[in-house]
C-alpha cells in the first residue's frame, strides 16, 4: 500500500485516482480534524472555498454563511486548508471510504476509492 505524508503526495494520489493509500503523520491528524467537510453539500463547500476565513466566521450576515458555520468550525476550516484546500478535502471525503485509526503512534488514515 502506498504511504502518503505530504499534501503534495495527497493531491497527486487524488489526481491519479489511486485505489488505496494510507496517510500518516501530521497530515493524517489534519485530515481527522477536517473530516466534517465531507458532510457538507456541494454549494456549501463552494461558498466555504470562496470565503476568507476571518470574514466567513466573523461576519455571518448571509444565511448560507450562518448555516455552514454551524457545521464547520474555524478549526475544521483551517485543517481543510492545511491538507490542500477545502475543495480537495471535500473531494477526498466524497470519493474515498475513509477509516481513521488512532493509536499510540498517532493517527493513520486508510483511504479506499468508492
Amino acid at each position: 500500500m502506498i504511504v502518503i505524508q505530504t499534501k503534495e503526495e495527497l493531491k497527486r494520489a487524488k489526481k491519479e485516482k489511486l485505489k488505496e493509500f494510507e496517510v500518516i503523520g501530521p497530515l493524517a491528524e489534519k485530515m481527522k480534524k477536517a473530516q466534517d467537510i465531507g458532510n457538507l453539500s456541494k454549494s456549501a463547500v463552494s461558498a466555504l472555498g470562496k470565503a476568507r476565513s476571518t470574514n466567513f466566521f466573523i461576519s455571518r450576515k448571509s444565511s448560507s454563511s450562518a448555516a455552514v458555520s454551524k457545521i464547520v468550525t474555524p478549526g475544521v476550516f483551517i485543517a481543510a486548508i492545511s491538507i490542500g484546500g477545502v475543495l480537495i478535502a471535500y473531494a477526498l471525503f466524497k470519493d474515498y471510504e475513509v477509516e481513521f485509526e488512532v493509536g499510540p503512534d498517532g493517527v493513520k488514515v486508510k483511504m479506499k476509492r468508492k
